[in-house]
């Protein structure tokens, strides 16, 4: 049992409780938090203290370093400068970037842990794209081109360390399902059939006529060629291409979280509705049969409007005739002040909107779910985090990688989150084995899935990810 004295400013107290929260999760070590110099020194069990009041250190006590310009910077909304950063080195490799210090002796692992997190960067004023996202080259991991390594874990384990060199606590790594780490497979269901008009106009005219995609035209003459002979071909192409999913998962005893559209209000980036397609009533069955879980794939809008994502939800429920508790925004798009605060209020469970849309990697450096840090309400909420480390298009359509380097792309994330015990969270469209719309992508799933199952990693849903999270803790 661990007792912890968080001694910092009353703004940033719950930062730093929710950022200590967070990486302890990853250990099956109980802990808790005390409001009060004199109940933390009264306390028989191992004394963690964050602070800077000397007086109030004993020598067996593990004491983690605060800043007073941390406290200052998260008082303000100014884009931190990338160049303030002090470089260390840890067992996993040099250069990690600690963001506050005073000393190369003392740096604050808690706040710097706490920036990334919290995903601070949604709430600065940095430029956006066209659908009000934050572009990783514009984030601190962009311009220190760390998007792949989990910087959270690293600030983990040397605090960890401490407490192990402090005391005679023994501090074992949380296992899932008796396993070194999980994967949760998500899949956004923007569309279930290929043949209708507005597919017809994109593959025919919008992309290689007006160029909307911005390919060269060796590229959009094949596109077009392959689309016009998939939507002459007998059967569609998005159906082949889901049942086909289900045949791989079920040979490797995947259990998918599939995340579908319910569209009230469609907007121009949305998909056509497709609740009442007959195939629809296939999908369910197949996933039922799986026991897999279904979740709702908000619109584009919605991540603005409380009273439309509701609308959505209760539409997908009574569709369904059960509760929706798993979640993730078209575009991986929302109101960075009050988004996920609709999905509390809304009863979602567990999100994954947290990812950046144009580039593969640990958005808030941690390998791990976590609960999301409501910035403008200054509290954690309890909605668990599930961070997307990649989606297909990604590495193929914004990274611009090969086949053989997305699937080592891949393979080289899983290696990372089992080194760390955590969890891997991809998600894959409907189009997987469209080879005319998502070449590679085909390939790209089924390496990377037996992969994950050649090392062993339990395969579970977003809701089983919940409910290991919240027992554990």
């Amino acid at each position: 049992m661990i007792c912890i004295f968080v001694d910092a400013p009353n703004h940033f107290t719950p930062k730093a409780e929710f950022a200590i929260e967070s990486m302890l999760s990853v250990y099956d070590c109980p802990f808790y938090f005390v409001k009060q110099a004199t109940d933390f020194r009264k306390s028989d069990h191992v004394k963690l203290y964050y602070g800077s009041n000397s007086e109030l250190i004993e020598a067996t006590d593990v004491h983690l370093f605060s800043s007073e310009v941390a406290f200052e910077y998260f008082s303000s909304r100014e884009v931190f400068n990338e160049e303030l950063c002090m470089m260390i080195e840890t067992e996993y490799g040099e250069n990690l970037p600690v963001l506050f210090h005073k000393s190369d002796s003392q740096f604050d692992l808690v706040a710097s842990a706490f920036y990334f997190l919290s995903d601070w960067e949604k709430a600065l004023p940095t430029s956006r794209d066209a659908h009000r996202r934050v572009l990783y080259k514009n984030t601190l991991a962009g311009k220190l081109g760390i998007a792949n390594r989990p910087v959270v874990n690293e600030f983990t384990g040397i605090i960890v360390g401490e407490i192990r060199d402090r005391t005679n606590l023994e501090i074992q790594r949380r296992q899932w399902g008796g396993r070194d780490f999980a994967a949760v497979i998500t899949h956004d269901i923007d569309r279930i059939r290929k043949k209708y008009a507005g597919t017809v106009k994109r593959e025919l005219y919008d992309i290689p006529l007006k160029n909307a995609h911005n390919l060269p035209v060796r590229k959009r003459i094949k596109r077009m060629t392959g689309s016009a002979k998939d939507l002459l071909t007998p059967g569609d192409t998005y159906e082949t291409s889901i049942l086909k999913s289900f045949e791989f998962e079920k040979e490797l005893g995947v259990t998918p979280t599939f995340l579908f559209k319910s569209i009230i209000n469609k907007h121009k980036n949305d998909a056509a509705d497709y609740l009442s397609n007959p195939f629809f009533e296939t999908i369910v069955s197949n996933l039922v049969e799986m026991n897999a879980e279904i979740g709702l794939h908000a619109s584009y809008e919605a991540g603005f409007d409380a009273q439309l994502f509701s609308k959505e939800k209760k539409q997908l429920e009574n569709k369904l005739h059960r509760v929706v508790e798993s979640h993730r925004y078209h575009y991986v798009r929302y109101d960075h002040t009050f988004g996920f605060r609709i999905l509390w209020h809304g009863g979602i469970k567990t999100d994954s909107s947290i990812g950046w849309a144009e580039m593969a990697g640990f958005r808030t450096g941690f390998t791990h779910p976590h609960y999301i840090f409501d910035i403008e309400l200054n509290q954690k909420i309890p909605v668990l985090q599930l961070p997307m480390m990649l989606m297909d298009m990604q590495l193929f359509h914004y990274m611009g990688l090969s086949e053989k380097e997305a699937v080592q792309y891949a393979k080289q994330q899983v290696d990372i989150v089992r080194r760390y015990g955590g969890v891997v969270v991809w998600n894959f469209h409907h189009l997987i084995y469209d080879d005319v719309e998502a070449p590679g992508c085909a390939q790209l799933f089924e390496k990377g899935l037996r992969y994950l199952h050649k090392k062993n990693s339990l395969f579970i849903t977003m809701k089983e990810c919940y409910d290991y999270y919240t027992k554990t803790l």
